[in-house]
């Protein structure tokens, strides 16, 4: 992966050598999902502003959540969800960067692992980039604020993130889960007054044992949730889907996490933007690894080959 990188990095700037134009076109990180796609955009942006270039974010097809005849008259699937971060535009022939890395190699995700200390310090830089250059629709806007309005305003609201499907396959789920839950359950404790939580999970299965484990009320949104383990981001083969309303949703729901009063949170791109949105959050960052489950991770394994000689 890494070798891949520099070899994507070196090519883009072999195909700007020649390219007298200050445009500096983001494109899509195939395989990505929305939020890791989001995390590499934002840091893309805050190279362009030090390099003096105008950002492009172009999106194509190969987006998950791409759909063949475009979403609310946009054919970018970045502009699903987002204003143009500038005003020039991709035309046919510019070079596109798709590194999930900046150009100076910099990612915020291996930031969040690596260097906490640096990662809460980044928050900052992240958000001013943000409130600059990233503008949410105004439909998305008026339907989180319609929610936060209706089960959030003036409570207090412990936010936890519950990442299921692919993240959680290799490890005990269950303890996982609860072992976030159990952090928001102490920060509620130690709150004056009524404390609800809201609950953000892309598995149902996982908002089912919310339900039944927290012991004070919960709020959540009525979104998209995987039914059998399987993530919702990745198409099914010959299985139609409407993929630009599941990144509306989640969306949504990080907007929403964003403005609880703190966070128990995942090791997912999804926890990592919330804490971009709003930098003076508290949070608690559960590791998955000490969860970690031999037996289940042998599915991802490959599988010998029993033929007889």
């Amino acid at each position: 992966m890494y070798n891949r990188r520099l070899q994507c990095i070196s090519l883009f700037f072999i195909a700007m050598s020649g390219f007298a134009d200050e445009k500096f076109v983001i494109g899509t990180f195939r395989g990505e999902g929305l939020f890791s796609s989001f995390l590499s955009v934002v840091g893309d942006l805050i190279w362009a502003e030090k390099n003096q270039k105008v950002p492009v974010v172009y999106w194509t097809q190969e987006c998950l959540y791409a759909q063949k005849d475009g979403y609310k008259g946009n054919d970018n699937p970045w502009e699903y969800y987002f204003a143009p971060v500038s005003s020039l535009t991709y035309q046919v022939g510019d070079p596109v960067y798709t590194c999930c890395d900046s150009p100076d190699h910099f990612s915020i995700i291996s930031t969040f692992m690596n260097n906490r200390n640096g990662f809460d310090e980044f928050r900052f830089r992240a958000k001013a980039t943000i409130d600059k250059m990233i503008r949410v629709k105004p439909d998305i806007l008026e339907k989180m604020q319609l929610f936060y309005e209706e089960k959030m305003l003036g409570k207090t609201t412990i936010g936890i993130h519950l990442r299921g499907t692919d993240r959680t396959g290799v490890l005990r789920k269950e303890d996982y889960c609860k072992s976030l839950m159990d952090v928001a359950e102490q920060v509620a404790a130690k709150r004056a007054g009524d404390v609800q939580f809201f609950i953000a999970t892309d598995e149902e299965s996982l908002l089912d044992l919310a339900k039944g484990y927290l012991k004070r009320p919960i709020v959540y949104c009525d979104s998209h949730r995987s039914q059998d383990d399987s993530p919702l981001h990745i198409p099914k083969k010959d299985v139609e889907r409407e993929g630009a309303i599941l990144g509306e949703e989640a969306l949504i729901e990080v907007l929403l996490l964003s403005k609880c009063d703190f966070l128990s949170c995942s090791l997912s791109s999804f926890s990592i933007a919330v804490l971009l949105f709003n930098p003076t959050m508290s949070y608690e960052y559960q590791s998955p690894y000490r969860f970690f489950d031999p037996a289940a991770s042998q599915k991802f394994l490959p599988q010998k080959n029993n033929r007889t000689r």
